[in-house]
């Protein structure tokens, strides 16, 4: 028993070195920064590569691809959900939104949070 926790342990630390963490912190890790919609360009290229938060309103859905359903929020911001449609779906336009992710690219008229998820305003 003793073998099993140790290599499981020893799993999660080579996962989390090898980037293959990624989904694990974008499910539990904290973001590093919050930001509205209009501030990330300004202010968020410091965190290009690390995980944040943005709240926005959706201008767009582009659901023509399962395995990688986008929302776009206003400012030129990507959200690529991945797979998840059944999310993508459920960001209608108009509609203010929290979304998590890992920021890819920060410049005027190309921002990309890439993978994001959507996130419950009302969670810890």
């Amino acid at each position: 028993m003793k073998i099993l926790g140790k290599l499981s342990i020893l799993l999660l630390v080579v996962f989390q070195l090898t980037g293959c963490g990624q989904g694990w912190d974008l499910e539990y890790g904290d973001p590093s920064a919050q930001f509205n919609e209009d501030a990330v360009l300004a202010k968020a290229k410091p965190f290009i590569g690390k995980k944040i938060t943005v709240k926005g309103v959706v201008t767009k859905q582009d659901l023509t691809d399962p395995k990688n359903c986008r929302i776009y929020l206003s400012h030129s911001i990507c959200c690529n959900l991945g797979d998840f449609q059944r999310m993508a779906k459920g960001y209608k336009v108009g509609k203010t939104v929290f979304i998590t992710g890992f920021l890819k690219r920060c410049k005027k008229g190309d921002i990309l949070l890439e993978p994001a998820v959507g996130r419950d305003p009302k969670a810890d």
